[in-house]
């Protein structure tokens, strides 16, 4: 993998993308997963992005073709965006002298405020119980194959309903779905939590539990206070 040495070769680095323009054929496969997540600014979003080869230029683009974000480096690479919406997606990474491409329209989700919804899943490899999601997206390669080991599951609730006393309570269903229709394996708990704008759902799962394959997993939360639910779905992954 080539880095950029100076400050010259990044900003080069940078108008690639935002010209979109290059003489070097891109030859070189490139996979790629995005994530979003609610940011701390109102309507902020910050966008997940991680590819194999893992150092890239990214980009985003609104709609009038003029960067919102963009980042430079190895994943996984985080980009703010000032609001949920459409935007285009230029990734450029590079191994040795090959180059790779990916153009892409993206939906960023717009977390509207007091608004029950779910972020998006990382599913990955980490050492330590209490992990964060800079911990899973880390352990996330970018073609999401997810090498052996216990798998976790890591995604953020964003206003849950709340009681009069002010807890959350809600239902939780983990599906892993087998793409190829060989069986499906479930989870599913029931979680009380003093209420909070954001509250973290983790899974971590031994890999005696979930057969090796390719996977389509599934979060649903089902409020138990108001009798409303949220779901969101990782749409392809492979556990070795």
């Amino acid at each position: 993998v080539v880095y950029p040495t100076s400050s010259r070769e990044l900003r080069n680095s940078e108008l690639m993308l935002e010209r979109d323009a290059t003489s070097i054929p891109a030859t070189l496969p490139v996979a790629a997963w995005l994530a979003s997540f609610r940011g701390n600014e109102p309507g902020a979003i910050d966008v997940y992005v991680r590819a194999t080869p893992d150092t890239a230029a990214v980009v985003l683009w609104n709609t009038r073709w003029r960067p919102a974000a963009r980042t430079v480096g190895a994943g996984p690479q985080v980009l703010n965006v000032p609001v949920g919406g459409r935007y285009f997606l230029g990734l450029n990474a590079r191994s040795g002298s090959a180059l790779g491409r990916v153009r892409d329209t993206v939906a960023v989700p717009r977390y509207s405020p007091n608004v029950f919804a779910i972020s998006s899943l990382l599913i990955g490899n980490v050492r330590d119980s209490a992990y964060t999601r800079d911990d899973v997206a880390a352990g996330m390669d970018g073609d999401l194959v997810v090498r052996p080991g216990p798998v976790a599951v890591y995604a953020e609730v964003y206003d849950a309903p709340r009681d009069r006393l002010g807890v959350a309570r809600y239902d939780v269903e983990y599906l892993f779905q087998r793409l190829d229709g060989a069986g499906q394996v479930h989870f599913a708990f029931s979680r009380d939590a003093v209420g909070r704008s954001i509250l973290v759902e983790r899974l971590t799962v031994g890999r005696d539990r979930i057969p090796p394959g390719r996977y389509r997993v599934t979060l649903t939360i089902h409020d138990r206070v108001f009798g409303i639910q949220a779901s969101n779905t990782r749409t392809e992954v492979q556990l070795r």
